[in-house]
């Protein structure tokens, strides 16, 4: 039954590899419409929102994983704490975003200074917790250093290094470019790893 469920939660962590420069992307193609096309400076609904949303989902799914990995292979519960704020910001970061985006889709137009205040307080606040949050994550994970694989190691180091990207918040898109790399890498801790996990 593990075996089985880190063979999903590995692939899921792969597939969010793609599902978020696409959303991006997506985002991006859905905005230069509404701005070329249907002539509306505001925020706009399309399917990069619903990809967003599928990406947290499969985010708090994978950590929860992660977490249940780090219990049952190496017996580490150091950095349970960590991981379920990480899961709980995921959410929070999710719903608060978008009740921003939303409120202010129905009540544009705006008046553009304090709504762009108020979504750079938003974008700055969830730099600075997320990276503290992935830095407290990856110093949890080194005090495994001794019995963590090559691979366990360089995911926490990817951590590590996103997490300070993101207190910069001046470097947080350097941080986005790093995503990608940490779900591949977490996709193949759990299909590498299971195998050891299931005869534990």
């Amino acid at each position: 039954m593990n075996k089985n469920r880190y063979t999903l939660a590995g692939w899921l962590s792969m597939s969010m590899a793609a599902i978020l420069p696409l959303s991006i992307v997506l985002g991006i193609i859905e905005s230069i419409i509404g701005k070329k096309v249907l002539g509306w400076d505001g925020p706009i609904f399309g399917f990069s929102d619903v990809l967003s949303l599928i990406f947290v989902a499969l985010a708090v799914y994978t950590i929860y994983m992660f977490r249940k990995l780090l219990k049952e292979r190496y017996e580490f519960h150091a950095a349970n704490t960590i991981l379920i704020v990480a899961i709980i910001w995921q959410a929070l970061f999710a719903i608060v975003g978008f009740t921003l985006e939303l409120s202010l889709f129905l009540l544009w137009p705006v008046a553009e200074i304090p709504a762009l205040i108020v979504m750079l307080l938003f974008f700055i606040t969830a730099m600075t917790t997320g990276g503290v949050i992935d830095i407290l994550l990856a110093s949890k994970l080194l005090q495994l250093k001794d019995k963590m694989s090559d691979l366990m190691k360089a995911f926490a180091w990817v951590t590590m290094i996103s997490g300070v990207l993101q207190v910069t918040v001046i470097l947080s898109p350097f941080a986005l470019i790093l995503v990608p790399v940490w779900c591949v890498m977490l996709g193949m801790i759990f299909l590498r790893e299971k195998e050891e996990v299931e005869y534990l």
